[in-house]
């Protein structure tokens, strides 16, 4: 590629810099990546994954984010290398937008996904599951879009990056058929029919996945995780599908189990059936694209939650389909075809402000509920300027760090002064617990949780036999200081009076804490 190709960038790598620099000087203030630092911290103070420590998630995030944290925990150094894996992901589709269309679907495809993928109303200003996964799969449709049949190396190589996207979120394993999938649709497009090259690629795709995924679960099975992370996928996975989805209402459930397979089906078909009807007329790369957003779109919507990082998944393939069909009406239309180009990249933002709605909409109308709002985000789209206004004051220091933190819907006060208790009355590597959620507390002050849970979310909330598992770990890991942020049962108060724990009424930021016989209680009056 010739230097005046990759001035085509310059667009995406300027937004990139303005919309990703105040992500770096946010607070700790996001519960998801409060979750993965707690586990983290915990993992490297020896604790195994899915025993000691436990959420619903593969454990990717949590070997990330372990190594992340190793020196100490730190919201910049997540957030750098955040932005890291924009810069890769916008690199990813400027060469996937010039080996597809050219250099003019390279420039739309790219600043189009450096914008969408960067918004905090997106969630762009997080470290989430959904794009680090993304990221791995671009780079793999990136390999496998480089030739007609790639070879089986390079397939393999194709494969263990679907496997890594598998391993940090078990839904982008719907990207291994559209990965596998790109020698077929490509050889059938250029007028021939799959042959031997074609199936070794397919084939080297799902070897690569197997091998990386087997040698995961090995790597489990020696740590003593392997068998919690079958209970995640087999067990906590199904039940939180199953409570997302509101799928345990008697009078609903038919309603919505059909409208949940239909909004994942739909999606697949539709992709499925406008690939085939590329590849007829010859057009392998938009034909590639098709069938990938229809999986993504599908993975995106699996949950009726409809959280704002689901649709990280799908921003790549959405922004190159969007950017091929700008560009054609430019081939086309050349008067007010730039019109017609630029309404259809800005539609990508409706578009996926739409596969965020629609499955909260379903369950809603299941349930005879008014419409849900449109927006389902920590920074609505009013807020963005505002958002931007604060961040770029707190670079060039004319905010306060406290009245920063004051702009961000967490409870920052409470945070700093839990974490500050723990500091106080516990040693490092300690385990000490909060009844409750408290994000980043344990990392922050470099504590272990006593409980395998770290917050009492969802993880928690749907198994109604997790009570009694928790309560089993406080009594066998008796926490030297114990906060409480919610109602708490009775057996918790037993055995914290059996074992003689003080209690601080009021203590912390208004809530009662309890410290253990072993603690010097002096540490409550500091």
């Amino acid at each position: 590629m010739s230097r005046a190709a990759w001035l085509g960038l310059v667009p995406a790598v300027v937004a990139l810099v303005l919309l990703r620099l105040p992500s770096l000087v946010e607070p700790s203030w996001y519960p998801d990546e409060g979750t993965y630092a707690d586990i983290g911290r915990a993992l490297a103070h020896g604790a195994v994954l899915y025993r000691d420590v436990w959420d619903n998630k593969p454990p990717a995030m949590y070997w990330l984010t372990t190594a992340l944290t190793l020196r100490g925990v730190s919201v910049p150094v997540l957030h750098a290398v955040l932005a890291a894996l924009g810069a890769v992901g916008t690199l990813a589709v400027f060469i996937l937008g010039r080996r597809l269309g050219g250099g003019r679907v390279a420039v739309m495809a790219s600043l189009t996904y450096a914008l969408l993928a960067s918004l905090p109303n997106f969630d762009g200003d997080l470290l989430n599951a959904e794009v680090v996964g993304a990221v791995l799969v671009l780079l793999a449709m990136t390999l496998m879009l480089r030739e007609t049949a790639p070879r089986p190396q390079v397939a393999v190589l194709a494969g263990t990056m679907v496997a890594a996207a598998v391993l940090v979120k078990a839904v982008f394993v719907v990207d291994l058929i559209a990965v596998a999938a790109v020698p077929w649709l490509l050889a059938s497009a250029n007028g021939g029919r799959p042959g031997t090259r074609e199936v070794r690629s397919a084939a080297g795709v799902v070897a690569g996945s197997a091998i990386l995924l087997g040698g995961a679960a090995l790597a489990l099975a020696f740590g003593g995780s392997l068998r919690g992370l079958v209970d995640v996928l087999t067990h906590a996975d199904v039940d939180y599908l199953r409570w997302s989805n509101d799928l345990a209402g008697a009078h609903t459930r038919v309603a919505l189990a059909l409208l949940t397979v239909s909004r994942l089906a739909i999606p697949v078909i539709s992709g499925l059936a406008a690939a085939l009807w590329l590849v007829r007329r010859g057009r392998s790369g938009p034909a590639v694209l098709a069938l990938w957003l229809g999986c993504d779109l599908s993975a995106a919507m699996v949950s009726a939650r409809g959280l704002t990082h689901y649709i990280q998944q799908a921003e790549p393939a959405l922004v190159l389909v969007a950017a091929m069909a700008a560009a054609a009406i430019l081939r086309r239309q050349r008067r007010a075809g730039p019109f017609v180009a630029a309404a259809i990249l800005v539609l990508t933002w409706p578009v996926a402000e739409f596969a965020l709605w629609l499955p909260r909409a379903e369950v809603a109308w299941a349930q005879h509920q008014p419409a849900p709002s449109w927006e389902h985000h920590n920074f609505g789209v009013r807020e963005l300027p505002a958002y931007y206004q604060h961040g770029w004051q707190r670079l060039t220091g004319r905010i306060s760090a406290d009245a920063y933190a004051a702009t961000f819907p967490a409870d920052m006060q409470r945070q700093r002064a839990v974490v500050d208790l723990f500091q106080r009355c516990s040693r490092a590597g300690q385990p000490v617990f909060v009844w409750g959620t408290v994000h980043w507390a344990y990392a922050l002050s470099d504590r272990v949780p006593a409980g395998r849970y770290p917050s009492l979310g969802s993880a928690y909330y749907i198994d109604k036999a997790n009570e009694q598992r928790l309560l089993a770990d406080l009594t066998a890991h008796p926490p030297a200081v114990l906060v409480v942020d919610a109602p708490p049962p009775p057996a918790l108060w037993d055995m914290l009076h059996h074992r003689n724990y003080a209690v601080i009424s009021h203590g912390v930021d208004g809530e009662d804490y309890w410290l253990a016989p072993w603690v010097d209680h002096s540490c409550a009056q500091s």
